[in-house]
């Protein structure tokens, strides 16, 4: 009786990196919601993947690792991690084909509702070609790294965490062509000049992908398939497990590979050839190998342009609230000596930290500044 007990509570019992991605889907979830504005939901889009990435580098990572320990300390865990690995792999996918149907089947009509048009090269009017064209010769092109690929000759190219690259397959399967996308330097979108009420926009993406030809001479492109490498961050091992069993995974992790693969996320559209080719010449396992859509890296939908500043497409904005005591106080450290003061973010404002921090940097009394800060905005004076 006490063992069947213990065998269903260990069936309602859910991994906590199977769990996470529960709260990932109520992200997606906000994406899908159509009284959400459009372009807040490209907003939990670009959430979404941003998530996703730092899970597959952290989390993921670390379930990977523990996989390659001693057998006889691994089977000690309360959990199988290969196992959950595969699960892992099974729940993002299904995620990821609800993303690509909100994305491509919902947001981008609307999209085109109000008058804005995600266009990819096929698209292009003459004069679209043109300006893509000049901003191509202008700004991209000194930006590109094209690079020839012999798969039986050439020792594997080390892929850059979170970059996006171009897979270029030729008419010789013995090569292809790999050629990063900057935009690092260039911005992922480009719009167009309007016509008249009418916006275009467009992945830098398929500025590249245009003029492929030009960057490959000689070589007979067959397919043009997006890829991003996530690498392992770093290795988390909790407490959890117990002190002395942590310290023995931590020993025994003797060469842990420092930016080891976590996930080649590729065009789902890829040749299986092209493939295993790729596969083989990076030293992936099948488990590493993630079906993704055309483009990748949603998290650049953060910078996604407006040209028709339409406020109806955006969350209204709101006016921080004001701290009664902080907002007029001349010297933070005698104010909190009175009596400590409660800041509410994000409602208030993040200036106060900011200037408690810049207080204490001039105080002369001030020895030591520690604070511990988790993503913390560009914009901010403490980045």
């Amino acid at each position: 009786m006490a063992l069947e007990k213990e065998l269903k509570l260990k069936e309602n019992i859910v991994h906590r990196d199977v769990n996470w991605l529960s709260f990932n889907e109520r992200v997606l979830q906000e994406a899908e919601n159509q009284s959400t504005p459009l372009y807040e939901r490209l907003k939990f889009l670009a959430i979404f993947s941003s998530n996703l990435d730092e899970y597959f580098r952290v989390r993921v990572s670390q379930l990977r690792q523990i996989k390659r320990i001693d057998k006889s300390l691994r089977k000690r865990l309360t959990f199988r991690p290969k196992k959950e690995v595969k699960e892992i792999l099974k729940r993002v996918k299904i995620q990821q084909e609800r993303f690509g149907n909100v994305f491509f089947d919902d947001i981008i009509p609307q999209l085109r509702s109000h008058h804005i048009h995600v266009i990819d090269s096929s698209e292009y009017s003459a004069e679209q070609k043109e300006e893509a064209s000049t901003y191509y010769e202008s700004t991209i092109k000194q930006h590109l790294n094209p690079q020839l690929v012999n798969f039986k000759t050439d020792k594997d190219e080390f892929l850059e965490n979170d970059t996006i690259y171009f897979v270029i397959q030729f008419r010789d399967e013995n090569t292809c062509g790999l050629l990063n996308i900057p935009v690092e330097d260039c911005g992922r979108f480009f719009t167009f000049e309007p016509l008249g009420k009418t916006y275009s926009i467009t992945f830098i993406d398929d500025i590249i992908r245009s003029k492929v030809s030009e960057l490959f001479p000689n070589k007979h492109v067959n397919g043009i398939y997006e890829v991003k490498m996530s690498r392992d961050a770093e290795l988390y091992l909790d407490d959890e497990y117990d002190g002395i069993l942590a310290e023995k995974i931590y020993n025994s992790l003797k060469q842990r590979m420092d930016g080891q693969p976590t996930r080649l996320l590729y065009d789902a559209k890829m040749p299986k050839t092209l493939k295993t080719a790729i596969r083989k010449y990076l030293g992936l396992g099948k488990i590493d190998m993630m079906p993704g859509g055309t483009y990748h890296n949603f998290k650049d939908f953060f910078s996604f342009p407006d040209p028709s500043n339409n406020s109806a497409l955006h969350f209204e904005p709101l006016e921080p609230i004001t701290h009664k005591v902080l907002e007029a106080s001349k010297d933070y450290f005698e104010t909190i000596k009175e009596k400590d003061q409660l800041l509410h973010f994000p409602f208030m404002s993040f200036d106060y930290v900011e200037k408690f921090i810049e207080a204490a940097s001039e105080d002369k009394h001030v020895t030591q500044i520690k604070i511990s800060l988790y993503r913390v905005a560009d914009e901010s004076k403490l980045t």
